[in-house]
């Protein structure tokens, strides 16, 4: 009995010291790491790319048989963002919360609750009538949010909207590189004056 209680304390022991690497540590999105280059991008996602700028490479794909449009964006040559666009219309624009919280819920299944969950009203006009807050985000006067991070991503999920047309998303941002981006932003401020 001793000999198996020493085994299994050695097999624990063993197992902290050494721990398998999860999920979340092998990619940081899809079959992606942060740092990897505009090649090693195009290279783990199946098919040609939809689109291709200097600095952003986008997919069509489908999620949660739903689909997306995925953005990679790189300074440096550095994967430093992503993001899932929701393509849908609706003509109740109802149903786009309904895609938010499906979103959200599937998040919080994978990273645990949001960090921040937030629902920012910036014209309370349709605030007590439910039944037109679809109608209140498309005109920009409603917003949700919620993020969740990890040890090395921050997530954030939201729905907005302006003219109309309401945007469903959800951001993948390196903690790690992401001064990268804000360097880039504070050059071309400089270059400007």
């Amino acid at each position: 009995m001793k000999k198996y209680l020493f085994l299994f304390i050695l097999s624990v022991s063993v197992q902290l010291c050494f721990p398998y690497p999860s999920h979340s540590e092998k990619f940081n999105f899809r079959k992606t790491r942060w740092g990897m280059s505009r090649q090693e991008v195009i290279a783990s996602e199946q098919g040609e790319p939809a689109d291709i700028k200097n600095n952003i490479i986008g997919y069509k794909v489908t999620v949660m048989d739903k689909n997306f449009s995925v953005f990679y964006f790189f300074i440096k040559n550095k994967l430093i963002r992503t993001i899932y666009l929701l393509n849908v219309e609706h003509s109740n624009k109802n149903y786009f919360i309904y895609e938010y919280e499906q979103i959200k819920k599937t998040l919080a299944k994978k990273y645990g609750p949001p960090i921040k969950d937030e629902t920012l009203w910036a014209d309370k006009s349709y605030k007590d009538d439910r039944s037109h807050w679809g109608l209140a985000i498309s005109l920009g006067y409603l917003a949700f949010s919620s993020t969740w991070e990890t040890d090395k991503t921050r997530i954030f999920n939201c729905i907005s909207g302006e003219n109309s047309r309401i945007s469903c998303f959800v951001e993948y941002i390196s903690k790690k590189l992401i001064h990268l981006k804000e360097q880039e932003q504070r050059k071309k401020n400089m270059e400007a004056f």
